[in-house]
Order: C-alpha cells, then sequence, then structure tokens
C-alpha cells in the first residue's frame, strides 16, 4: 500500500474551527443537540453512497455552497458542488472505489441551522485503470465537516481534512 504524508494545516483548519464555533456562538442555544442522530444518519448515508460507488448519491449530499478544504496541498480550496464534482469524479478511464470507510471518535455538535461532524476516518481504495487494479490506498485523516440546514435537510458545507500516517491512532 502506498502511504501520502502532508503537513497539516494546522493553523487554518484551527482558524476555520474557530469562525465556525463563532457562528454557532450566534445561534440560539439549545439544551443538548438534538439533531445528533439527523447528522450521524446523513453522513452514515454519504459513507454507504460512496462505498456504493454512486456519485449522484454522494453529491446529493453536499451543498451547493460545499467548500473543499486540502490539506497540505499546494492549490486552492475546492468551491462549489459542481468544482467538487469534477474533482471527486473526473471524466477519465481511472476510477477510485472505496473498498472501506471507517469513523473513529465521532464527535457530533451544532445549533438548529449549522452542526460539526468530526472524527478519525480510515478510507480504502483502490485505483482502476481499464477495468484493472493498481494500487491499493489507506488514508488515515482526522476530519472536520461542517454541515448546514437547507431547506429542511443537513447537507455537507465544509470539508476539511487532516491525513495523518497509516498507523496513527488517538
Amino acid at each position: 500500500m502506498k502511504t501520502y504524508n502532508t503537513y497539516p494545516l494546522i493553523f487554518f483548519q484551527a482558524l476555520l474551527v474557530l469562525l465556525v464555533c463563532s457562528l454557532l456562538s450566534c445561534e440560539p442555544k439549545q439544551k443538548g443537540f438534538r439533531s445528533s442522530d439527523k447528522i450521524r444518519q446523513v453522513m452514515q448515508d454519504y459513507r454507504n453512497a460512496w462505498k456504493a460507488g454512486d456519485s449522484a448519491q454522494v453529491l446529493k449530499h453536499l451543498s451547493p455552497d460545499v467548500v473543499l478544504f486540502q490539506a497540505g496541498k499546494k492549490n486552492t480550496p475546492i468551491v462549489g458542488k459542481e468544482a467538487v464534482s469534477a474533482f471527486w469524479f473526473p471524466k477519465a478511464d481511472i476510477s477510485y472505489p472505496i473498498i472501506g470507510y471507517k469513523i473513529e471518535h465521532e464527535d457530533i455538535g451544532g445549533s438548529n441551522k449549522l452542526a460539526y461532524y468530526q472524527g478519525l476516518s480510515r478510507l480504502t481504495w483502490c485505483t482502476l485503470e481499464n477495468g484493472i487494479a493498481r494500487d491499493t490506498i489507506l488514508s488515515v485523516s482526522e476530519f472536520n465537516n461542517i454541515l448546514r440546514k437547507e431547506d429542511g435537510s443537513w447537507r455537507i458545507y465544509r470539508i476539511m481534512f487532516n491525513r495523518k500516517d497509516n498507523n496513527y491512532s488517538r
């Protein structure tokens, strides 16, 4: 398996988390976060869509205003559902089917309009070129997803992750 190591953009991610926390602090407080089960289900459905290779269902869970922040990458964030779709699902003879997608240390919180879903992911995929599997890759990442309630449904609004060594654990 190939291992990809990148340098974390901790300051940038911390700044984003602080921004989200400040936005959440402006929301009316609820005793306990009542949408935890809904957020958990949205994220489970999202992972299941990835495992099923169903790009339409993956994209269904994204806000039109989604932003994908790539830790350790020199390029700018990917902004908008169409741009994320083109990045994740390029028109080519190469695909990257998901073999496994596990979440550990799940944490959920928020308000009535914004929520966070964070934890540690172990994502395994292979490179499939013209129907032939070339590589199997494991990616271990700390992640933080921000969800926004849009027209009564929770959608993934911001995606941030920080890749770790494959043997990393909390």
